[in-house]
């Protein structure tokens, strides 16, 4: 499990479902400072659940940062080593 604790702009609690879906970007006004496409947690999230594990997030709210959690479950060291043999 690794956690990333950030102090960036955070996000409000009924958002949290929607993070992960691609092309999805929180209203960021009219300078969209914040940039991004949308892309990377939706790739993130992917990446996780091929590994078998999942990604999630939470944040107090706006303006409060946000706590992103990785979870990917551990390679048993003997399927490891069945699987260079062949």
């Amino acid at each position: 499990m690794v956690t990333v604790r950030d102090t960036g702009v955070g996000f409000e609690e009924h958002y949290a479902s929607k993070l992960f879906e691609p092309l999805t970007r929180q209203e960021q006004g009219r300078d969209r400072a914040g940039g991004g496409l949308g892309l990377g947690l939706a790739i993130a999230m992917q990446l996780a659940k091929l590994q078998g594990g999942s990604l999630s997030a939470a944040s107090p709210g706006i303006g409060k940062g946000a706590v992103f959690t990785l979870r990917i479950p551990a390679a048993n060291r003997s399927e490891d080593a069945r699987s260079m043999d062949t």
